[in-house]
């Protein structure tokens, strides 16, 4: 479980039900992206390089599962916990955000 998941509403959140309500609906989307994301890697991927590719993906979760944990929390120690998730879920926003924009153009 990642310590990053719905940051925003989690560092403003003053109740149990927020943060709740916050992690269900990103696990909600995370399990809803997972499956698409790996669908269409193995449909874009050439049939002679399909296993390296799903091998890398699963190793780049597997490092960012290991990494991420004690990052958060070094950081968390550093600047407070509130702080951390708040940037942490701004940061990702802006990402996605800038994803998206620079896939419609």
């Amino acid at each position: 479980m990642s310590p990053v998941r719905g940051t925003p509403a989690v560092a403003i959140a003053d109740s149990i039900y927020i943060v709740a309500g916050a992690l269900l609906l990103f696990d909600l989307g995370q399990g809803l992206a997972e499956p698409i994301t790996d669908t269409a890697l193995n449909e874009r991927a050439p049939d002679e390089f399909r296993g390296s590719i799903m091998s890398i993906r699963t190793s780049v979760l597997r490092l960012g599962t290991t990494i991420g944990p004690p990052l958060s929390v070094g950081a968390a120690t550093v600047f407070g916990y509130q702080r951390t998730l708040l940037v942490s879920g701004v940061g990702t926003f802006v990402i996605g955000l800038t994803w998206l924009t620079v896939k419609r153009l």
